[in-house]
């Protein structure tokens, strides 16, 4: 099963610290069917567009120094999510 790890406010509006999806996907797709199940998450703006202040790790690694939302999981796949905090 694919792991999914939410970090900051992320996990405040999914109320789990951890999600498990059975389906082998690619990041946008999980993502996609993440903002189905929880529509408050807001992951993509109304032209699809994703949200450039969400860091989506794969396996610990920044998606986007991999093929970024097109990055292949696998049912063993570890993705966090993580909302940096901002303040001082």
């Amino acid at each position: 099963m694919i792991q999914i790890k939410c970090y900051g406010p992320l996990r405040e509006t999914v109320s789990q610290i951890s999600l498990e999806v059975q389906t082998p996907l690619s990041i946008r797709q999980l993502l996609l069917q993440l903002c189905q199940r929880y529509p408050a998450l807001q992951l993509f703006d109304a032209s699809g567009k994703f949200a450039p202040h969400i860091v989506v790790l794969v396996e610990g690694k920044n998606m986007w120094s991999q093929e970024g939302l097109e990055t292949k999981i696998t049912q063993r796949t570890t993705v966090a999510l993580v909302h940096p905090i901002e303040g001082g």
